[in-house]
């Protein structure tokens, strides 16, 4: 069965923060990982800086996320 879309944003998210630093991934990098256009993360996500689920994401606090 194919990932949807914001399934596959949020586990490219995880792989990346698992090789780099929170500040140092782009929303361009979550997109191109996860083979999706830069526009359409923000079908699902405003932005990476206001969103606390990135930040959940990278200090790997998966517990109690909405998805």
């Amino acid at each position: 069965m194919k990932k949807n879309t914001k399934q596959k944003i949020i586990d490219s998210a995880i792989d990346l923060f698992s090789k780099d630093s929170y500040g140092k991934v782009s929303i361009a990098q979550i997109c191109k990982n996860a083979k999706i256009s830069n526009g359409i993360i923000y079908n699902y996500f405003r932005n990476k800086e206001e969103h606390t689920f990135w930040r959940k994401l990278a200090t790997g606090s998966r517990s109690n996320l909405k998805i």
